[in-house]
């Protein structure tokens, strides 16, 4: 499958997926660099998964090919597999873009790969949730280290977005940087029986939501706007185990 500009000037195709996405062989190639494709995932069932089992999401046939993913309001899509740019070129650049209302759960897989290949761009709405499963949580510069790879300057993540942590083994939020402002999340949900440790400090102007398991915040600070989640107990509360505080 390709998708084809047969225009003399540029052109974005779309593909809309109002199911789910299932790859078992063959190649997708993507747009031109003149006409880049989205793929995007909106309306139909409220939730989707992509998977890649097989096949390859091809960016060097035409050359400077891209794939653009977009989740819309209403939808949650969940990676079964991971999404992994096929080339180091920034003319092959891939992204990923969560809107308001729409959902993202990368269970424990990856968006994007780190250098050289940091050519995924990630962009996390205001009023967008991103779900991750992975122990190194939601961002790194190092490859498999966390939910998205890439360099902090292609990632925008909102301040305004919910991040959601729903592993099955510990894990820890990683230092990500929020716009416009800094260390700033609109919720943070703790969904994780094993556990889960802050790396930076965070202000939470909605709600600390505890679902399952102890947020542990080690040297950092957690500033919340309120904390849902009672009754708390031994196995579902904060943690300040060290000179990191708690403040409501």
């Amino acid at each position: 499958f390709q998708f084809q500009n047969g225009r003399t000037g540029s052109l974005t195709s779309q593909m809309v997926i109002n199911g789910n996405f299932n790859m078992t062989n063959g190649t997708f190639i993507g747009g031109s660099s003149s006409s880049a494709d989205s793929i995007i995932f909106k309306d139909g069932i409220a939730s989707a998964t992509y998977t890649q089992s097989g096949g390859t999401m091809a960016v060097t046939s035409p050359v400077n090919s891209r794939h653009h993913f977009a989740v819309y309001s209403g939808k949650t899509l969940t990676l079964n597999n991971s999404i992994i740019p096929a080339s180091s070129s920034s003319s092959n650049n891939w992204s990923m873009t969560v809107y308001s209302g729409g959902v993202l759960d990368c269970g424990t897989r990856t968006i994007g790969l780190g250098a050289p290949n940091n050519v995924t761009i990630v962009n996390i709405n205001s009023g967008a949730t991103f779900r991750t499963g992975h122990t190194g949580g939601v961002f790194s510069t190092t490859t498999g280290a966390a939910a998205i790879v890439t360099t902090v300057a292609n990632a925008t993540l909102s301040s305004g977005a919910t991040y959601v942590f729903n592993g099955t083994a510990a894990q820890v939020t990683s230092a990500f940087t929020t716009t416009p402002t800094a260390s700033t999340v609109a919720n943070m949900v703790i969904n994780n029986a094993a556990g889960v440790t802050a790396s930076a400090s965070y202000n939470v102007t909605s709600a600390l939501q505890l679902q399952t398991g102890i947020l542990t915040l080690s040297t950092f600070n957690i500033t919340a706007a309120s904390i849902t989640g009672s009754p708390y107990s031994s196995t579902k509360m904060v943690n300040t185990n060290s000179t990191g505080m708690l403040g409501l």
